[in-house]
């Protein structure tokens, strides 16, 4: 009440509590742990500095987790590491509630998502691709394109079924062909092709939902100024925008493991099953996808920080840390 009504931060007190009480009840069991576990107090005092710089570290608050070595994470996902820490579903959970249903954004996120999407596949994935096909056309021209030389073939080929995932009703055929012994000049022109038809679809929709956004203002607008601006003022943050946007980031794609990652505007980036029971997802995702359905990204985080702090009052009241430290100094002993 006291932190939020200083800083202007309107319509998330409850949601705010939940979540830093949620994250204090893990903390309280996680020092209970601690505390039963050690007789000495020398020890706890080593171990929380451990235990709790990684937590402030790995939180998503301090640094961008696309800067960490790729050893311990991947392009387009938080990394394992970060994924044991409820400091980081805290940040994202709040992060993303904040910006994406505040009561400002309700009436235009879903437009601007929209918006979003469309504007990065015409000006970067699709250019890209359209480079892949440049480099691997000239590969096949120059007859160095084979099995060893493959150019950009797998890239073109993981794209393209993305493509026709996305868009049942625009769907690329000649898939099987992006191989070293199938390619010819057909197939090159029937991808460039492709990739116009996309650009149409994509360019249709970035027109339709900038149109829509204008009318929704502009009608706001004429029907009272001054609560519009009283709504954008007093909800829309622009900090936290900046942040779930990654608006400084210089770049915007990334080719990586044959595929294009999306490295901007992640708050408007569904994230894509990668297995029936995964849901690890990239930072500042919208929503969290498990089990072949998607949850929203808040109420999902509380919940993972839940089973956490559950699985903490189990090593507890088992005493299974103690038992499994006890285990370790009888066999060091034994030595």
């Amino acid at each position: 009440l006291v932190g939020n009504s200083v800083l202007g931060i309107k319509g998330m007190n409850f949601y705010y509590w939940i979540a830093l009480f949620s994250t204090a009840a893990f903390g309280n069991l996680l020092g209970l742990n601690i505390s039963v576990s050690f007789n000495s107090a020398i020890t706890i005092y080593i171990i929380l500095p451990i235990l709790i710089i990684p937590m402030m570290l790995l939180s998503g608050a301090m640094f961008s987790f696309d800067k960490l070595n790729r050893s311990l994470g991947s392009a387009d996902k938080v990394p394992g590491i970060a994924e044991f820490m409820p400091t980081r579903w805290t940040y994202e959970a709040l992060m993303v509630h904040q910006f994406k249903d505040n009561h400002y954004e309700e009436y235009f996120y879903s437009l601007e998502k929209k918006e979003s999407q469309a504007d990065f596949e015409l000006s970067q994935r699709i250019p890209a691709l359209n480079k892949a096909i440049n480099e691997t056309y000239n590969l096949f021209i120059s007859k160095k394109l084979s099995d060893k030389r493959r150019g950009k073939l797998e890239l073109l080929k993981n794209e393209l079924l993305r493509y026709n995932r996305l868009l049942p009703k625009i769907k690329f055929e000649q898939t099987a062909d992006l191989d070293p012994g199938r390619f010819n000049d057909e197939v090159a022109f029937s991808v460039k092709e492709y990739l116009d038809e996309v650009q149409n679809y994509y360019s249709r929709v970035l027109a339709d939902s900038e149109n829509l956004i204008e009318k929704r203002i502009q009608y706001m607008l004429s029907e009272d100024p001054v609560l519009y601006r009283e709504i954008k003022d007093n909800y829309y943050n622009e900090a936290v925008s900046d942040i779930v946007k990654n608006r400084f980031e210089r770049n915007r794609i990334l080719e990586y493991k044959n595929h294009l990652i999306q490295h901007y505007h992640q708050i408007y980036h569904d994230p894509e099953p990668h297995g029936l029971f995964s849901f690890r997802t990239h930072f500042f995702a919208p929503v969290k996808i498990f089990n072949g359905k998607y949850y929203d990204t808040f109420w999902f985080n509380i919940t993972v920080i839940w089973i956490m702090t559950i699985g903490l009052y189990l090593l507890l009241y088992f005493e299974l840390l103690k038992k499994s430290i006890q285990i370790i100094e009888n066999l060091r002993f034994k030595k």
